[in-house]
């Protein structure tokens, strides 16, 4: 992007000007049409190719867990309904990740510098990887205070149950609950806090 100029519409980026940017950038109504059309392509191909598969994996990760449950001898299978549910879900996210990426990236060429004239705003260069790892960059963030939260978690109801014994039952419960109140707080925060994430990556 560095060949091309900030439109007036960057001077003052607001998430409400976020949310209908499309519509009062530069090439307004036809450029939003454009890329709605181009996005819906892409995610419908991208669903069409994949969600099959993750359902399908999941089905078989919780129906071998019931197997093992019934029969410890199965957990080979478990484990490897478990590899192939981890790895198709991954691929599901990382394709979710490209398509956001292209998204944003042509959202933000129209909306930053008014690039609104292609007729297919959707491109593969370097404005798309920088959103994508932006948002690789956002969802790791979000997984690593889930973990902690977690961790946190487990070893405040292993130091009640070592104080209290069997008696710490209720106590566990205000901790899940709290935990669960703590961990709500903590996601809409760091939402909120790096929302704009890829837009200053863009600018």
């Amino acid at each position: 992007m560095s060949d091309l100029q900030p439109s007036p519409y960057s001077k003052d980026y607001e998430i409400t000007d976020a949310m209908f940017g499309a519509f009062r950038s530069p090439g307004g109504i036809p450029f939003f049409w454009r890329l709605f059309l181009c996005v819906t392509v892409l995610f419908s191909v991208f669903g069409f190719l994949v969600f099959p598969p993750a359902i399908g994996s999941y089905v078989d990760f919780v129906r071998t867990a019931i197997l093992v449950e019934d029969d410890p001898s199965n957990m080979g299978l478990f484990w490897g309904a478990f590899g192939k549910f981890g790895l198709i879900w991954t691929a599901f996210i990382l394709g979710y990740v490209v398509v956001e990426a292209l998204l944003r990236a042509a959202f933000f060429r129209g909306y930053f510098f008014g690039e609104t004239e292609a007729q297919i705003p959707i491109q593969f260069g370097e404005d798309e990887l920088r959103q994508g790892f932006a948002i690789l960059g956002f969802i790791g963030l979000i997984f690593a205070a889930s973990i902690a939260a977690i961790i946190a978690l487990i070893i405040l109801m292993v130091i009640t149950f070592a104080i209290f014994g069997e008696n710490a039952i209720g106590l566990t419960l205000l901790l899940v609950v709290v935990f669960y109140i703590g961990f709500f707080a903590l996601f809409i925060w760091v939402g909120i806090r790096f929302c704009c994430a890829g837009a200053l990556t863009a600018l």
